[in-house]
């Protein structure tokens, strides 16, 4: 398993404070009945087991919101081409995809909602780029162009620790999320003691660090005020949450319109937990180890792991 600094690809094709909008943007949302193109579009910016499945299915059961997806997971963007008919096309340009997402992502009062991970921000840069008419255009002003009157949501974790172990544990029962009456893929009985890889949540809690650092770098050097959404705050206060964000789009009588309870199953268990307290015992044993017992202990750990992969 390899994992980015700044590039996290999950395992598998997803499905699916800032200012309240100007009283010209409610306004235009309120006019815009029947829209099919955006108005005001909004790009969730996260990364992996921050909540965002959660956010965005609050957020689309609204209908007031858009359709916030990982519209732009290059594992998705092929099997979407074809159910469009976009394989078969001739006219099947990236700009003729980026104006599909833009109706399909579109609810009727003409808000547009995005999803995306950081690994694949860094894709859709270079999509963009290609696209005629979007040459020599830096990754903001790209942004800019391909979505109207663009506002951002930064949605993180502040428990790095925690996203870590949940990605991890998701990696290895294939449970990225669980709906309300829906079966696991696969029983989280099956995790034996070997399971648990320290080394490997090091890595992780350092991508999603610096993903998230990544993040705040293209916000602040680009002079984006993003609106700022933590997961931990999302799961104490979900209905609160969802109810703010509607205001943040300019939504007319955000306080009054219908939130549907989560379909979403809690997956963190005492398994979580406990992973968790031998990743802290791990990482305070390691603070006191010499340089030189780190580095050997190191090398014994990927020996260890190259033998368990020939072995698979």
């Amino acid at each position: 398993m390899r994992f980015r600094s700044t590039i996290l690809l999950s395992w598998r094709a997803r499905q699916l404070g800032g200012a309240l909008a100007s009283d010209r943007g409610n306004h235009a949302v309120a006019r815009a009945r029947g829209a099919t193109s955006p108005i005001v579009t909004y790009v969730i910016c996260t990364n992996p087991r921050s909540g965002s499945y959660l956010l965005c299915d609050g957020l689309a059961s609204t209908s007031l919101a858009g359709r916030p997806r990982e519209w732009f997971n290059p594992l998705g963007e092929e099997g979407r081409r074809s159910r469009w008919g976009l394989d078969k096309s001739t006219d099947a340009t990236y700009a003729t995809y980026l104006a599909q997402v833009l109706t399909r992502s579109t609810t009727r009062n003409g808000i547009s909602g995005i999803k995306l991970h950081f690994y694949q921000f860094v894709e859709l840069e270079k999509k963009l780029g290609d696209v005629e008419g979007f040459e020599d255009l830096t990754r903001a002003e790209l942004m800019t162009k391909a979505f109207p009157n663009l506002k951002y949501l930064w949605l993180t974790r502040r428990d790095k620790a925690r996203q870590a172990i949940s990605y991890l544990l998701a990696s290895k029962t294939g449970d990225w999320c669980m709906i309300d009456g829906g079966k696991s893929s696969k029983s989280k009985a099956t995790i034996d003691e070997s399971d648990f890889d320290p080394q490997a949540v090091v890595r992780l809690e350092k991508t999603f660090a610096q993903n998230d650092a990544a993040w705040h770098s293209y916000f602040e050097s680009n002079k984006i005020a993003p609106l700022i959404v933590y997961y931990e705050d999302l799961a104490i206060d979900y209905r609160g949450t969802v109810v703010a964000v509607l205001k943040w789009l300019g939504v007319p009588n955000a306080d009054a319109v219908a939130v549907r309870p989560s379909r979403l199953k809690q997956q963190s268990t005492a398994q979580n937990e406990d992973w968790l307290k031998r990743y802290v015992l791990f990482k305070t044993e390691q603070d006191r180890l010499p340089p030189h017992f780190k580095r050997t202990l190191r090398k014994r750990t990927l020996r260890k792991r190259s033998r368990k992969k020939k072995e698979s």
